[in-house]
């Protein structure tokens, strides 16, 4: 939104506000309290579920003290306006685009290619990392052949980000280009995925390991090759600020982890507390490149999902092999096949919307630190916050049909899972003479709660 119709709109919203306060604020200080507490609130938050729940907090405290604030509809409404709007409104100026270089990997297909598109077609000058080279970059230059400007700005490398050479001889390839030279590099996004499930009773370390080296240790490859490229050209006189993202999953680190997906789950919320403590490593050192996290839900067509069967066979033969039997199958193939069924059955977010979010994240003046893709996504937070008995309920029930509750431990089950005796005798701690709490009533507690 450009500056003239940000000022239309905020005067359009303030003045009805504004007329409000200035009758009630003199006689009633805390009618102000009250309107500018859940503006600033809002600004706060960028995800919209939240800044509604802002809103319903100050409306609820409206109604609470309704003798001494009384706000009229419409300036109810107006303040309902500005908060769902106050992102947008306090966005300044956005980054430019035109020949900015930006490194994607992941290429090949899914969110990696769509994003390597829009991004080239935005503008920038885009270098796509591509897993199998020849065939993905005759994949996007056909896709580009409308626009032969953007077919020119996208070129493709080879790479595997599991692989240190790899990953510098793309770093150099992008080093050598005249739109580096010229423009700097604006941006690394981190798409390459793969998403290996199964039963974590079972599941193969070398498959975990192999999950880790593309999810985790893929991306702090790529991070650690390119920062020193996006911080020298975030550096530069009149330099725009640059943009290192990273690909989680779901709504971030508080979402649930479901049955069967441990690998994945575990290699994503790992890139989550690197991408976290990076990002304020940068901010504390003055380096102006910003570090996110986009976490789509359930996206499709992608690679992760058509691959998926290919790669559930692979991994019931690795676990066949680990154990002598296939016993891992037995126990849990009808569990993994109802998983497939759910992901199926899922309507999606298209792929389209991730590159929509990461043509928005580029230009942002100051990004998001998190971007939750699909309504799914932004759901997910809140169903990782319930309690865990409920949220573990719901996980099961909505993936794989089983609707059951895990009743809290009975007295005595309790006495039986912790070896407690009904009465167990109290014993002073020799090294404390202030505990008068014995260490089974301690257990016993904690046996109860569970």
């Amino acid at each position: 939104m450009s500056s003239a119709p940000k000022f239309a709109a905020l005067g359009v919203l303030l003045a009805p506000l504004l007329s409000w306060l200035s009758s009630a604020a003199p006689a009633s200080p805390s009618a102000a309290y009250w309107a500018l507490g859940a503006l600033l609130l809002a600004t706060l938050f960028h995800n919209p579920l939240w800044r509604l729940l802002v809103m319903a907090l100050a409306q609820a405290l409206a109604a609470d003290f309704a003798l001494a604030l009384a706000p009229p509809l419409l300036a109810r409404l107006a303040l309902c306006a500005l908060v769902a709007l106050a992102p947008h409104l306090l966005a300044g100026a956005p980054q430019p685009a035109a020949g900015h270089v930006v490194f994607v990997t992941g290429c090949d297909s899914g969110m990696g290619y769509h994003t390597a598109l829009r991004l080239a077609s935005a503008g920038y000058t885009v270098v796509a990392g591509c897993y199998m080279r020849e065939a993905s970059d005759a994949k996007l230059k056909d896709a580009l052949a409308h626009d032969e400007e953007a077919q020119a700005r996208l070129s493709t490398v080879a790479l595997d980000v599991t692989k240190d050479e790899s990953v510098d001889a793309a770093r150099d390839a992008v080093a050598a280009s005249a739109a580096y030279a010229a423009h700097g590099l604006a941006g690394v996004v981190n798409c390459a995925g793969v998403g290996h499930n199964g039963p974590a009773e079972y599941f193969p370390l070398a498959l975990y390991q192999k999950q880790f080296e593309v999810n985790c240790f893929g991306y702090i490859r790529v991070a650690q090759a390119f920062l020193p490229m996006l911080r020298a050209s975030a550096a530069k006189p009149g330099g725009r600020r640059g943009r290192l993202v990273f690909f989680g999953t779901g709504g971030g680190a508080c979402s649930p982890v479901p049955p069967l997906l441990s690998a994945y789950m575990a290699s994503k919320l790992a890139v989550e507390a690197f991408c976290h403590s990076l990002r304020q490593e940068l901010q504390l050192t003055g380096r102006r490149v910003d570090v996110c996290m986009v976490n789509p839900g359930f996206i499709k067509p992608t690679g992760l999902m058509a691959g998926g069967l290919a790669l559930h066979e692979s991994m019931w033969a690795a676990c066949a092999e680990a154990t002598g039997d296939g016993r891992a199958q037995a126990e849990y193939g009808a569990l993994l096949k109802q998983f497939v069924a759910f992901s199926e059955e899922q309507p999606g977010t298209n792929v389209s919307v991730v590159a929509d979010v990461m043509e928005g994240l580029m230009a942002a003046p100051r990004p998001r630190t998190s971007y939750k893709v699909g309504p799914d996504s932004g759901a997910a937070p809140f169903v990782g916050m319930l309690p865990t008995g409920l949220r573990e309920f719901i996980v099961k029930g909505s993936m794989y049909k089983q609707w059951q509750w895990q009743a809290p431990l009975s007295a005595a089950r309790a006495r039986q899972r912790w070896a407690i005796a009904p009465h167990a005798p109290h014993r002073p701690s020799p090294t404390s003479s202030s505990s008068h709490i014995s260490p089974n009533h301690h257990r016993r507690i904690v046996a109860y709660v569970l």
